[in-house]
Formats: structure tokens, sequence, C-alpha cells
């Protein structure tokens, strides 16, 4: 409490967010910027799209707060050793089981078993910056794996190499940036510059569409 009391409302870590913010937001408009001059291929719809389309306000409400909160609880908040990586290893259990594709479900078991050896490991097994090195790079990758859970397999399948690059792009980069901002900072941050990306994306979608 004391560090979101001394951090949050300073004047340098507004700044802050507001830098990663602009990095993240700039990456994804230019991709889909790029896609377009490039005519890349894109699936149809996604799963989120149909179910924002269903009930906008509570779509609006999932994807601007609810699924920031939720994702990075899942993966940047067992980033630093703590006492509450068993809430994120439960919501990590309800992707796997939800989890449809396979290789988003061996994703979440090693991920899982990451976060225990992190927080368990007294340097038996391996030494603390290796296995920190293993949690943040299998949170990563399970982080951008969600994210292919959006589209059916059928409709990833049928896409070039080169789309699927051009498609999850903007979620490695954000994937990228939002640990960066744990590790540097706290856990609040990542959460306000992940909801404020949401909400950007979500309302320029909403705009051009």
């Amino acid at each position: 409490m004391n560090e979101l009391q001394n951090n949050v409302f300073e004047k340098k870590n507004i700044f802050y967010i507001l830098k990663c913010l602009s990095v993240v937001v700039i990456v994804g408009i230019v991709t889909e910027i790029l896609k377009f001059i490039l005519s890349i291929d894109e699936p149809t719809s996604s799963k989120v799209e149909e179910s924002f389309f269903k009930n906008i306000f509570l779509g609006s409400i999932g994807i601007v707060l609810i699924a920031p909160i939720l994702e990075e609880i899942v993966f940047r908040l067992p980033l630093k050793k703590n006492n509450h990586y068993l809430s994120s290893i439960t919501l990590c259990v309800f992707l796997f089981l939800s989890a449809s594709l396979f290789f988003l479900r061996i994703m979440c078991l090693l991920y899982i078993g990451a976060i225990l050896l992190y927080q368990f490991d007294k340097k038996l097994v391996m030494p603390d910056c290796l296995t920190k090195n293993i949690i943040i790079v299998l949170s990563i990758v399970t982080f951008v794996s969600l994210h292919f859970a959006n589209y059916q397999e059928e409709q990833l399948n049928s896409l070039p190499v080169f789309s699927k690059i051009f498609l999850f792009l903007p979620q490695l980069v954000v994937g990228l940036i939002l640990t960066a901002v744990r590790l540097k900072t706290f856990f609040l941050n990542a959460v306000i510059i992940h909801s404020l990306y949401n909400l950007i994306i979500l309302t320029l979608a909403l705009f051009f569409n």
C-alpha cells in the first residue's frame, strides 16, 4: 500500500505511464497501417468481437477494466516474489481449463510450473536469475498465446506465417512493455497502462469501423 501511495500520483510516474502507453499505442497503430498497406490477411472475426457486439456496454467494461486486471494478475503479478501468487495460479488454472487451443494449455502448465519454481526454489535446482528469466519468457509467450485463442483454429491455420506475425505483433510488444513496467516499477502501473491501451484501441476500432 505504501508503494502505491508514494508513487501512483507522482508526476514522474505519470510521465512514465504516458511514455510506455505511447509506445504500445504507436506500435499498434503502425501495425494496423502496415497491414492495410500490405493487404495482410486477417481472420474475418474474433470471439472477443462477437461477444463485444452482443452487449457493447458490458463488453466495454470487460475489455477496459476486467480483462486488464485479470491478465495482469496472471501474467505480471508473479514476476516479483509476493504472497499473492496463488491468485495468479488459480486464474491460470481456469485459463487452462477453458482453453480450446492445445498450445495454450501446454503454455499454461509450463507457466504454472515456472511460478511455483520461482516462488519456492531456494537455489537448489537453479539460480534465481535463471528461474526469473524462465518465468518472464513463459509469461510473455503465454500472454501472446492467449490472444491466439480469440480466433478459430481453422482461421489461424489458413493464414500465412507473415500474416500471423502482424496479427500478434502488438500483443508481443504490449507483453514486453508491461513486463518491463512490472519489473522496473510496480504492479498497478502495468494495470493502468494495459487498461488505457485497451481503451484507446477500442475507441479507435469503434471509430474506424
